[in-house]
């Protein structure tokens, strides 16, 4: 993988699930060779509109105190998903350009690459993919 999507649920009755499978993904990644602090991965409260999740200001906070940006969503109508998509695709180009100066082989920027995503997405300009609305 060159770049995860943590998909939290945001009920509070799985706060503890969520936790147990954000240590599995960070095992997982180790386990297959892959260095969990350096891998691109943005994180994912979906279901924001059911009963009883977690409210905004905890996922602010919560998004504050990791590295990893946090997108809120409610996937079945779609919302926040393309963010976090952009998201992470922001995250794993930067990566790759790191790594393997994407620019310089083919001629083409990550800015540009995000545009013509934001462009075919039909991307509002205005919305902000870096942190899916939660403050850092």
């Amino acid at each position: 993988a060159d770049g995860v999507a943590f998909i939290a649920d945001s009920q509070r009755s799985e706060t503890k699930s969520n936790s147990h499978s954000f240590v599995n993904l960070r095992q997982n990644l180790s386990d297959n060779g892959l260095d969990p602090a350096s891998m691109p991965l943005v994180i994912q409260f979906n279901k924001r509109d059911l009963a009883d999740i977690r409210p905004d200001a905890e996922l602010d906070q919560l998004a504050k105190q990791g590295k990893e940006p946090v997108f809120k969503a409610v996937a079945m109508k779609g919302t926040g998903v393309i963010e976090t998509f952009l998201g992470l695709l922001t995250l794993t180009w930067n990566k790759l350009e790191q790594t393997n100066q994407l620019k310089q082989k083919f001629q083409i920027s990550g800015d540009e690459v995000i545009e013509h995503f934001r462009g075919q997405l039909k991307v509002p300009e205005g919305l902000d993919v870096s942190t899916g609305g939660a403050k850092r």
